[in-house]
């Protein structure tokens, strides 16, 4: 387990409270995590997670997070309410290396807790997808254009099968797209031609 803690590609921590925190309907959870974020410590972390965030030991165990949130301390607390709410979470952030700059991550995180179930901490799983988030999102807007194309654009089959069609397809040829999706190419009475 320590040799694969330290030899993962995904960046690994453990986070740890000062003190257990009581998270029900009965406390005020705004006020928790203004505290829990002024009392908080990283208390294991390996090398994947330093070259993540492009840091060293020393400065991620003095991590201050107003200072690393400051500039979307709402939106992180609201991320770690959904996590303490939940006692487990799965999601897509952006996030702040040491020198600013602005990245993706993918993580996986756990809540720990002691023996009268207070929350005492979290175990936590990050991966860089900053490159296949952008490239997801170059391709949404690639499909953007190609849906408002003012041309008509099909993507068919061997067989002539229709698997795609435009708005401007649709609206030239008068087929709404799940009548075109029942057409082979061929079938079609088109009003101009298809090749051209």
């Amino acid at each position: 387990l320590e040799l694969f803690f330290a030899q993962s590609l995904d960046g690994f921590f453990i986070t740890m409270a000062d003190e257990p925190v009581q998270w029900d309907d009965k406390v005020d959870k705004d006020k928790i995590l203004d505290s829990v974020f002024s009392h908080y410590r990283i208390t294991r972390f390996n090398d994947a997670l330093l070259k993540l965030y492009g840091t060293t030991w020393e400065k991620i165990s003095k991590i201050d997070l107003n200072e690393l949130y400051a500039d979307d301390l709402k939106e992180k607390k609201q991320f770690w309410q959904q996590l303490y709410d939940s006692g487990h979470l799965h999601a897509e952030s952006k996030v702040r290396r040491f020198d600013g700059t602005e990245f993706w991550v993918e993580g996986d995180y756990i809540c720990l807790y002691d023996d009268k179930g207070r929350i005492t901490g979290f175990f936590a799983i990050q991966r860089d997808i900053t490159d296949s988030k952008e490239a997801l999102d170059d391709l949404k807007m690639r499909q953007f254009a190609i849906d408002h194309a003012k041309i008509g654009i099909f993507q068919v089959d061997d067989n002539g099968k229709i698997h795609y069609a435009n708005e401007h397809a649709c609206t030239s040829l008068g087929y709404t797209l799940d009548e075109l999706y029942k057409l082979s190419i061929d079938k079609i009475d088109a009003k101009f031609d298809l090749h051209g």
